[in-house]
């Protein structure tokens, strides 16, 4: 009986001795958890913190105004005006603007009252014979705003805001010149002239059309890509035996043939 007693204590300190390590390892591992827990909880609120000092710094470095370095950057240009002053050298009117002098100055006189701007004490303003002949040069040459704006003394943003204006002033102008012929007499007139200019009948006037290039549009962009692999809008234009416009049209997508 003896040893029987000494195996069930042993049992039984043994019982007692697994259940109060198993104990201490849960008490263990929920002590390591709750560390753990707590070291990101301060974590995270550190990375909170320092993110709204960030966005709070950039908050106030934009809602500062920045101290103009320079009022109007010197940008010496004086060809154009040595152009306008000299008649002698009307003769390259036509290269580099595609129009004549007569006409740059009609076209002057037509957009004057939209582009003519107020002198002020902080500095003169362009005249409107530079910004007609800045917008001029821009649908001549093709050129980026930047290299337009340095041709005539000035910056990429006034290139851009006064080619802008100037085509809106012409646009509003587009009635007054482009004229269709509605009534019978015009369109006979219409055919006369070309008959006797080219010896062809029942011509009232000659139309084509192009594609403009333009960049992928958001919506239904499908349409706008045409069969020169471009995405473009249609233009079409009539023009008369004088080869002047009497109808023109622009905007139907690049998918439609331009013939």
């Amino acid at each position: 009986m003896q040893p029987q007693k000494v195996k069930i204590a042993f049992l039984v300190w043994l019982i007692f001795f697994l259940q109060h390590r198993q104990r201490a390892m849960l008490l263990h591992q929920a002590y390591r958890f709750l560390v753990v827990e707590e070291e990101c909880r301060i974590r995270r609120r550190n990375q909170r913190r320092a993110m709204l000092m960030f966005f709070n710094q950039m908050n106030q470095q934009n809602t500062q105004r920045r101290r103009r370095r320079a009022w109007l950057w010197p940008r010496p240009q004086n060809w154009f005006r040595t152009l306008l002053a000299n008649p002698a050298l009307n003769f390259l009117w036509k290269e580099h603007f595609r129009v004549t002098c007569e006409t740059f100055e009609y076209l002057c006189d037509l957009v004057r009252v939209d582009l003519q701007k107020q002198h002020t004490r902080f500095r003169s303003p362009a005249s409107v014979e530079e910004r007609v002949g800045l917008a001029l040069w821009r649908l001549a040459i093709g050129n980026s705003y930047r290299s337009c704006g340095l041709q005539f003394g000035l910056g990429k943003s006034t290139a851009k805001s006064i080619c802008s204006k100037f085509e809106q002033a012409v646009f509003t102008l587009k009635d007054r010149f482009i004229k269709f012929p509605l009534t019978i007499q015009e369109i006979r007139n219409k055919m006369e002239e070309f008959e006797e200019s080219y010896g062809i009948p029942q011509i009232m006037g000659a139309i084509d059309g192009c594609h403009i290039e333009i960049n992928a549009p958001p919506d239904n962009h499908e349409d706008y890509f045409n069969r020169k692999q471009h995405y473009s809008v249609n233009l079409q234009g009539i023009v008369d035996s004088n080869l002047k416009f009497i109808h023109v049209t622009v905007g139907y997508p690049g998918s439609i043939h331009d013939a």
